[in-house]
Order: C-alpha cells, then sequence, then structure tokens
C-alpha cells in the first residue's frame, strides 16, 4: 500500500515548509559542537567555549571527549565538511525529515503486520502530526529524530528474528544493535532482551540458542569494537558508548536529594542546597528549568570538587565522571529508600509528568492499550522494550521531551490500539457493527500474535 506512504511524506513536507524560517537557524546542542570540532581538524572533542563539565584549571584547547555516543555527530560532521556552510544546516534538517519519514514508514509496517492495519496507521500519521516532533526533525540538531528511527529499525528488527530464527537474523539484529548503541546509550538494555528473546526462540524449535546469541552478540561486538577502541585509546577506560552516566547520576540523586529532604547534604562543606522544594516530584519538575537545572549541575561540580582526590585536576573527562558515580552510588547505597523514591517519580516524569497535555494523553492512551494487546507476545516485547529504554532517566533525571520522542513511535502504537478498541467498543453500545480486528489474517506466522 503505497498510497499511505506518500500521504505521510506531503504531511512531512508541510510540516517542512511551515519550519522553513527555522532551516539555517536550527539549535544545535552538544553533537553539533563535537561535529564542528571534527570538521575543523580537531577531533571528536569540545572546543574550550564548550567544555562545560569537565573543564580544568586553565582549559584553552581542543579536550577529547566522549560525551556524546559518535553516530549522529560524526554525520554532522560529514555535512559541515562537505556542504557549504550557508546549505550546511539545510541539508542536515533534510536528512532529519527523510528519517522521521522512515520511521513513520516502519511504525506503518509494524503496527499494521502485529496489531492491524488501522493501529498501523493511526499511530504513523499521529507522529507526523505532533508539534514536537515536527521542530525535533526539522528545527533542531539534535540526536533525538536519529535515535527514534533506529529504536523503531530494532524494534522490527528484533520481531523479525525471532520470526525467521535464523543464524544469519540473529547476527543482523545484533549489527542493527550495535548501530542503535552507538546512537543512543538509551537502547543498551535491547541487547540483553534481543539475547534472552533469541535463545527461547530457538529453544522452543528445538534448536540451539548458543550459536544464534553468540553470533548476535559478536556482530554487536564488531560494530562498537572500533569506539571502544577509541576511548580505550583516549582515556585508558572501558566506555562502549559514551562518558556522563556518573555525572547524571550524581545530579540525579545526592544533588536532587537535598532539594526536599530535610537536614541531607550533598556537600558536607556546604550543607545548603541551591533551593529547596516539598517532595520529589516538585523537585523533578523545577530541575525542568534552565536555571534551577543550572544550579543543580554547578552544585553537583561543587560536591565533587571537595571529595576529589589531589589529582583531580589531571584527571580526564571518563575519570573524573567515574568520580561522579562513585559518590552518586555511595549516596543510593545509604539511602535507598530516597534513592527508590526519586526512581519511582523519575519513571513517572519520564511518560507522564510536566510534559504538554498530548503526550500526557499519548502515556495513557498507550498504557491502557498495552493492556488490550498484552496478549500477544510482539506487544509485550515491545512494551519491555519502552521500559527497558527509560531506565537511563530513572538513574538520572528526565529533563526534556526530547529525551522520549525516541520511544514515542512505540508509545502512539499502543496508543493507537487503544483508540481503535474504544471506537469499537463506542459502536457496540450504540448498536454499530465494527469488523474486529484480526492481527492474524496480516500475519504469516502467527508466533508474535497468540
Amino acid at each position: 500500500m503505497l498510497l499511505w506512504p506518500l500521504l505521510l511524506s506531503l504531511l512531512i513536507a508541510y510540516g517542512f515548509w511551515q519550519h522553513r524560517f527555522e532551516w539555517r537557524e536550527a539549535q544545535g546542542f552538544e553533537p553539533e559542537q563535537i561535529a564542528r570540532s571534527l570538521a575543523s581538524g580537531h577531533g571528536y572533542s569540545f572546543d574550550p567555549e564548550h567544555r562545560w563539565l569537565f573543564q580544568g584549571p586553565a582549559d584553552t584547547t581542543y579536550g577529547p571527549t566522549a560525551w556524546e555516543e559518535p553516530v549522529y555527530p560524526l554525520v554532522l560532521a560529514g555535512a559541515f565538511a562537505v556542504v557549504p556552510a550557508p546549505q550546511a544546516k539545510l541539508a542536515i534538517v533534510w536528512g532529519q525529515a527523510a528519517l522521521l519519514l522512515a520511521t513513520a514508514i516502519l511504525l506503518y509496517n509494524l503496527g499494521s503486520r502485529y496489531f492491524g492495519r488501522g493501529t498501523g496507521i493511526l499511530a504513523s500519521f499521529l507522529l507526523v502530526i505532533q508539534p514536537h516532533v515536527l521542530h525535533l526533525a526539522l528545527g533542531t540538531l539534535s540526536a533525538a529524530t536519529a535515535t527514534g528511527f533506529i529504536v523503531m529499525l530494532s524494534a522490527t528488527m528484533i520481531l523479525w528474528s525471532l520470526e525467521r530464527a535464523t543464524l544469519g537474523s540473529a547476527a543482523s539484529l545484533g549489527g542493527v544493535l550495535g548501530l542503535a548503541a552507538l546512537t543512543g546509550s538509551a537502547t543498551l538494555p535491547f541487547i540483553p532482551l534481543a539475547a534472552l528473546l533469541t535463545y527461547v526462540r530457538r529453544h522452543r524449535l528445538r534448536l540451539s540458542g548458543v550459536p544464534a546469541v553468540a553470533l548476535l552478540l559478536l556482530a554487536f561486538g564488531a560494530v562498537l569494537g572500533p569506539w571502544i577502541l577509541r576511548n580505550e585509546r583516549v582515556f585508558g577506560m572501558f566506555i562502549p558508548t559514551r562518558t556522563g552516566l556518573g555525572q547524571i547520576m550524581h545530579v540525579g540523586n545526592p544533588v536532587l536529594a537535598e532539594t526536599f529532604v530535610p537536614g541531607l547534604s550533598a556537600c558536607p562543606g556546604k550543607p545548603t542546597p541551591p533551593w529547596r522544594v516539598k517532595g520529589a516530584g516538585a523537585a523533578i519538575e523545577r530541575s525542568r528549568a534552565h536555571t534551577p537545572r543550572a544550579q543543580l549541575e554547578h552544585r553537583s561540580t561543587a560536591c565533587i570538587r571537595e571529595v576529589a582526590p589531589p589529582d583531580y585536576a589531571r584527571m580526564n573527562e571518563a575519570q573524573r565522571d567515574r568520580l561522579y558515580f562513585s559518590e552518586a552510588l555511595r549516596f543510593v547505597r545509604a539511602h535507598p529508600r530516597i534513592a527508590g523514591t526519586l526512581a519511582a517519580r523519575k519513571e513517572f516524569a519520564f511518560f507522564y509528568e510536566g510534559l504538554k497535555w498530548y503526550l500526557r494523553l499519548i502515556a495513557v492512551l498507550a498504557a491502557l492499550g498495552a493492556l488490550f494487546a498484552v496478549r500477544r507476545p510482539a506487544a509485550r516485547i515491545l512494551v519491555v522494550m519502552v521500559l527497558g529504554y527509560s531506565i537511563p532517566y530513572v538513574i538520572g533525571v528526565p529533563y526534556f521531551d526530547r529525551y522520549r520522542y525516541p520511544i514515542e513511535p512505540l508509545l502512539l502504537l499502543f496508543a493507537g490500539c487503544a483508540l481503535l478498541e474504544i471506537v469499537q467498543l463506542g459502536a457496540g453500545m450504540v448498536g454499530l457493527q465494527t469488523a474486529p480486528a484480526e492481527v492474524e489474517s496480516v500475519l504469516p506466522s502467527p508466533v508474535l500474535t497468540r
């Protein structure tokens, strides 16, 4: 059915025209800063102005980094190096528009195959009409659009690999998941899930699951290998995707906790936090604003400097991040109840609290749709993927809409299921007949639908 992808293309083209004044001034973030360093011949690094996290006493040079996963900055760097400056951002936005279209088509195909064509149509339509989705793709230089595509590709490949259950499909899946990890590190939980599912599926077919899992992991490691070797060479440490986990964990646990827990201090020498609120939810909500968030980050840096060893100034980015991580882990072990409360509220905030009204509505509908579809193995797998993706934001703090976007297509899939189920129930209540959603009729194999 080519008519629906064509309509999706037209909807994105209309959004592209609406954002025409943002093309050449698309807002960039850390990936753009790294890309410009790469394009100017300074390697994968931050320039002196943007070494905002791990600054030394006199940083006037470019500093090597692993603060961002490499795929998106490398693509940006290629555009900046090849395309003339006035048109470079336009070329990148064109690419992101194409990725958004590809994401919508994958969503349509996956939804149609496993949940019925109506769900695929509705979910893909809802994706491309959301204002923040179009802004991310057409008004920013953010890895969110690329990560959303790779999440959908990962979901498609996991289900496809389980249907085929061959050694070749397992190896292909491992390669795609490796690319996913190098695009967005929040996809790392997909690896153990895919390995477990591959093993169980092969076992049910009375085949050995060990070779398939081994090939999956080998392909995954082969894709990550060059980046891991680069990080080992630059920082002297094993870094599979990126640094920064320690810093976000420190900000999102001891530093955030002291803002709402009386008597708790992340800095023994400076007992007063930058601001106080009542309750974990209020703390998370306030941290979304720029100034309070910046205050938390500065507070975190000051606290670490209190406990830092004498050679702290000579530590590289990864070594300092490990120090942040050890201090955050010490807090979690000392205050498990506070850390657990924060984790629960951050999970809620990632999916619902503090978001735009339509994002909250999508979350509610997605939860309802997951309940409706839970009898289908494919649905259960996708639910685990959604929850697994949220883990880094439970460790840290979910500040922005773009953090949730990569998992948005899967949420829309379940939201589409719920909306169609509600329509069918409503039609039944008023005595109208509607066609049942016969998923098996569009799936040649019943493995993931029953």
